[in-house]
């Protein structure tokens, strides 16, 4: 009863952060529509021009780059609305260059062993486990300051201690945030190919509401262990 008790404890906690971190909603906003648009119009551009299993391999790279920049951005601004530092443009250009590529590094093994798991035909529970698993990724980078193999197994252990008060909620946040990376390079269709924009700016704010939540939420449970918020009363809510 414990556990439950500090999982509710927390995720009021995180609840109540982010509300006050509400008035920076528009901000992620904006990042992530323009991140997703440039990036889904620069490889739709690709695509148009470059055929052929070379080509396919070079325009495949150019886009594992553009997004792991994407991310760049996104977690540059989460970090500084996660711990209510300013947002520049020279901020966002020093994040480009601190998170590509521990983003990269991280975000590369992860996609490996995906590429490994299709090759078995696995039933679709199994990838909703391997969503779950992939879900404090970004906090791991931006937060945590982990990346590589010492960032995987960072995840692992993070999970493993946080079953309650992280698990349980990202099965829902992870689901949503995997359709919206399948989804947001409709972005880049603007203009070019029939889209249904309000669904897109919807899920778009959805997903930016659910970036700021886990960034709350894996910084106080990063911060602070189970002992720790029993016994020393780590609840600032």
């Amino acid at each position: 009863m414990d556990k439950v008790k500090d999982a509710l404890l927390v995720n009021k906690q995180a609840f109540n952060r982010t509300a006050r971190s509400l008035k920076y909603l528009p901000v992620v906003f904006l990042t992530v529509v323009l991140t997703s648009y440039f990036v889904g119009l620069i490889s739709y551009g690709l695509n148009s021009l470059f055929t052929g299993n070379v080509n396919s391999f070079v325009v495949g790279l150019i886009g594992y780059i553009l997004e792991m920049m994407r991310y760049s951005v996104i977690v540059t601004v989460l970090y500084c609305v996660i711990n209510g530092f300013k947002i520049n443009i020279d901020t966002i250009k020093a994040g480009l260059t601190a998170y590509v590529s521990p983003l990269m590094s991280l975000f590369f093994i992860f996609y490996l062993v995906e590429l490994l798991l299709g090759m078995f035909g696995l039933p679709q529970v199994f990838y909703i486990l391997w969503f779950l698993i992939q879900s404090p990724m970004l906090e791991t980078v931006y937060i945590g300051q982990e990346t590589g193999m010492p960032g995987v197994e960072s995840i692992l252990n993070f999970l493993k201690e946080n079953i309650l008060t992280w698990v349980v909620l990202n099965v829902v946040f992870a689901l949503i945030l995997r359709n919206f990376e399948v989804v947001n390079r409709a972005f880049g269709l603007v203009g070019i190919l029939p889209v249904n924009i309000p669904v897109l700016l919807v899920f778009a704010l959805v997903v930016s509401l659910i970036y700021i939540y886990k960034g709350h939420l894996y910084t106080i449970l990063y911060r602070s262990s189970f002992r720790k918020r029993k016994f020393q009363g780590y609840y600032d809510e």
